[in-house]
């Protein structure tokens, strides 16, 4: 439909995940490098999916409050499909709809297989940021955990262009300042550095525990800046 709308340019990029990462999608249509800690405002983009336009769309112009989202139940159920349901449904009302789980399941991920967290229950809602439900067996069991082979593999998977090996080091020593310096606040926490991984080390983990870990601290910091007297500019 956007297609001949002045100012509007459609444009089919190579299937390759995370090409929907904001940073990437932006890198790859304007080739413009959002700086690290920055928002992509500060390059003049702004990234909307369409879920979150046509949300705009039914709030603005019918009045309609984002009460229901898409979501896509897959895996081992045994009819999977993509569904409009309403906030708060219990999960497993959903997976009921997709006929129930087949044989063989070993465990749950509320979102997508790389980003997407393990769930241990199934009587949780859908909020407005489920986006699927994943039913896995055999495959979703992880690899036994060894030390780091210095291969480098996440280094070459990382689209953020990190360190992972020597950023999870950092971290198992609770070194955080280090990884800040490091920049693991621009971990997009993809999976794609504990998806290669040959030694099956739980880098996302080690991630997302140094983002918490620094995310902390920076807003303590902030806590204890004195702030200017009212009034004044």
């Amino acid at each position: 439909a956007a297609e001949g709308v002045d100012g509007v340019t459609v444009r089919a990029l190579p299937v390759r995940y995370p090409q929907g990462g904001e940073k990437q999608l932006i890198y790859a249509t304007t080739k413009r490098k959002v700086p690290c800690g920055a928002l992509p405002i500060e390059v003049g983009c702004a990234v909307c999916n369409v879920a979150t336009v046509y949300a705009i769309q039914q709030a603005v112009r019918e009045g309609k409050p984002l009460i229901q989202r898409v979501t896509t139940v897959g895996g081992l159920v045994n009819n999977p499909g993509n569904f409009m349901v309403r906030v708060g449904t219990p999960i497993e009302t959903l997976l009921d709809a997709c006929g129930g789980l087949q044989n063989g399941v070993r465990k749950l991920i509320s979102g997508g297989p790389m980003m997407g967290m393990a769930i241990a229950r199934t009587d949780i809602p859908i909020t407005k940021g489920s986006s699927g439900i994943l039913a896995l067996g055999r495959e979703a069991l992880t690899k036994q955990e060894s030390p780091c082979i210095r291969c480098g593999r996440c280094m070459r998977a990382c689209p953020m262009q990190l360190m992972p090996g020597i950023l999870s080091v950092q971290i198992e020593n609770e070194r955080f300042d280090d990884a800040q310096n490091w920049h693991v606040m621009d971990c997009i926490e993809c999976g794609c550095c504990a998806f290669i991984c040959p030694a099956g080390r739980p880098l996302v983990q080690h991630m997302r525990r140094a983002k918490s870990e620094v995310g902390a601290k920076l807003r303590a910091q902030k806590a204890q800046k004195p702030q200017p007297p009212k009034g004044d500019k």
